[in-house]
């Protein structure tokens, strides 16, 4: 795809349709750009005859001037003589224009920054939407600290070529009042300005689209340098462990070179953007006073006076022209931040899970798997043609070696992953038809993985509950998964902060903490998933005998490599290679002697 300005600004308009950026909010940036140029227009209008006045002491031109005549016959006659009045008088009216413009200026930066910040705001509102609507396979596959580099850096940046459209509409309307005032001081030389001043900047356009393409690879390299710090900082217990400090160093090393190298050579780029203007701008104005000194043979004032606003306004119509042609440079530089945004803001790879429009009520008889198969995009075969039912009421236990596709069956269940049609049924109706939301409120989840916020106990404890949950039943769930005692030895109880992923709790502790915010829950489906993995002997005990009470009239499924889990499960589905190699009671199996009984014998001194 070739890169161009044109689809930079394509980007760019998307995402302010995107973040329903108003109409209307352009107005007043745009009326204070308008009237600022047309004041500084007026500024050097009369910059001609008060420098003519100056040179000459010659007021005639300004005395033509009506109502500036005015406010001289009121001025003390004993202060001034009257061409110093009018000179006096004009030189003010310039600083006051000159004042009141700048004011101007204040106020349309001030509310561009306001539009952008807000412009952020809402940006990165929708990014984070995005974010969780996505499905579990985009995280599965996505490094999360590339995630929220993207989410808090990539709409500030987006925000700064929002500021350089205004800051082009306003170099663009100063550039038109300049070359207006050029022209009524000298059409032709105005005419050979612009004609001659594309060609003294032929360069500028090849230095652009470097810049472009060393914005892609800067965000190309600065996300892998993202990636191997998110990786590092997460297994620092894995790292000490092996005592790889010096060995993450070396690998942090290299992409954060790289990073470093790419960002000099992209802002190396950008700063030859203003030398080359300044250059081009000089060589300009020496061609034009080449051109001129024939015409000042005669030392005529008035013409003398012209030009020297002349030369004042033509050096800052270049400068207006060189920040008009550093626009597209800021647009190229937010290239690779633009193409990772619009690639969040696409909807391919992104493994949606949508919902249906039937409601979830209740469990009436079962949940059927009929022929499930399931396959991770990288061509990984994850389930094939599973077949089983939990039936209501009743605890089904899955187990089976690692990798035999438990934890992917969940998933499914969860709806964490998207199913094939007609493969998932509860009561004979395609799970996919239900809405989501309906579902999971049904449904409790215990991971293997303790997913916990970095929050307080109390807020992990009664995070997705849809009503305020009683003292009463959090103490009541407390004492089932064996944390009452351990929460009343806490100074701060129910609002200790539990660090990031619960770190400041221990292993047990974070289990059951996860466990006591299902049982809250008081949904009618539970599911399992190795759900007293991180558990000692004693406390599994305990909080075995707390789930048997819970699962009581619950539809239950479990997940387990530990066969304390299932020992009271009303049927066993035993899967191997993703595929059900038994199903049947734990009697049944056993008798059958096949790939569960070996399993059993082998945890028989567990």
């Amino acid at each position: 795809m070739k890169l161009s300005f044109r689809q930079d600004c394509r980007l760019i308009l998307k995402f302010l349709s995107l973040t329903q950026t108003r109409l209307g909010s352009f107005v007043p940036p745009i009326v204070f750009t308008l009237c600022a140029t047309g004041l500084e227009g007026l500024s050097y209008l009369l910059l001609v005859p008060t420098v003519h006045l100056l040179i000459t002491g010659d007021a005639s031109a300004i005395r033509r001037m009506p109502y500036l005549n005015r406010f001289v016959d009121r001025m003390p006659s004993f202060l001034f003589t009257p061409d110093f009045k009018h000179a006096f008088l004009l030189i003010g009216v310039v600083f006051a224009i000159v004042i009141f413009k700048n004011m101007l200026r204040v106020a349309f930066n001030i509310s561009v920054i306001s539009q952008t910040r807000n412009f952020t705001s809402r940006l990165r509102f929708l990014i984070c939407e995005r974010f969780l609507g996505f499905g579990k396979l985009f995280f599965d596959k996505n490094n999360l600290g590339y995630l929220q580099h993207l989410l808090m850096n990539h709409p500030r940046q987006i925000a700064q070529s929002i500021g350089s459209i205004y800051q082009l509409f306003y170099s663009t309307a100063m550039l038109a009042i300049n070359l207006f005032i050029l022209a009524r001081i000298s059409w032709s030389f105005t005419l050979v300005a612009v004609v001659v001043w594309p060609f003294l900047n032929f360069s500028i356009g090849g230095i652009i689209r470097h810049i472009r393409s060393a914005s892609v690879q800067y965000a190309r390299v600065n996300a892998d340098m993202t990636r191997k710090l998110s990786n590092a900082l997460t297994c620092v217990p894995l790292i000490k462990a092996c005592s790889s400090e010096q060995l993450e160093k070396e690998r942090f090393m290299k992409p954060n070179l790289s990073v470093e190298k790419t960002a000099a050579v992209l802002e190396k780029k950008k700063f030859l953007l203003e030398p080359i203007q300044e250059i081009s701008g000089l060589a300009l104005i020496f061609l034009l006073i080449g051109l001129m000194l024939p015409t000042l043979v005669d030392k005529n004032p008035a013409r003398i006076s012209a030009y020297l606003v002349f030369f004042l306004v033509l050096r800052r119509s270049t400068s207006m022209a060189g920040s008009f042609s550093n626009t597209p440079s800021i647009f190229a530089s937010m290239r690779g931040a633009l193409d990772q945004l619009d690639d969040i803001f696409s909807d391919e790879n992104k493994f949606y899970v949508p919902g249906g429009d039937r409601e979830f009520e209740s469990l009436r008889n079962e949940i059927c798997f009929k022929n499930l198969s399931f396959e991770y995009p990288a061509g990984v075969r994850a389930l094939r043609d599973v077949s089983f039912e939990v039936k209501k009421g009743r605890m089904t236990a899955l187990v089976g070696p690692t990798g035999a596709g438990k934890s992917t069956l969940i998933h499914l269940l969860m709806r964490f992953y998207e199913c094939a049609p007609n493969s998932v049924f509860a009561d004979g109706i395609d799970l996919r038809d239900f809405s989501l939301k309906s579902y999971h409120d049904k449904v409790a989840f215990i991971s293997q993985d303790t997913l916990l916020f970095n929050e307080t106990i109390g807020f992990n404890l009664t995070y997705g509950l849809t009503t305020e949950a009683s003292k009463e039943a959090i103490t009541v769930v407390l004492k089932q998964a064996r944390l009452n005692d351990f929460v009343k030895k806490l100074p701060l109880g129910l609002d200790t902060p539990i660090g990031d992923r619960g770190i400041r709790l221990s292993g047990g502790e974070r289990q059951r903490l996860s466990i006591a915010r299902a049982l809250l829950r008081q949904s009618e489906i539970l599911i399992l998933d190795e759900a007293t993995s991180a558990l000692d002997g004693e406390t599994e005990r305990l909080i075995q005998e707390a789930i048997q009470e819970v699962v009581k009239g619950r539809t239950t499924l479990v997940v387990a490599h530990r066969f304390s889990t299932i020992r009271n499960a009303d049927y066993i589905v035993v899967m191997d290679q993703g595929a059900i190699a038994e199903q049947g009671t734990l009697n049944d199996l056993l008798e059958k002697k096949g790939l569960f009984f070996r399993l059993w014998e082998a945890q028989k001194f567990y």
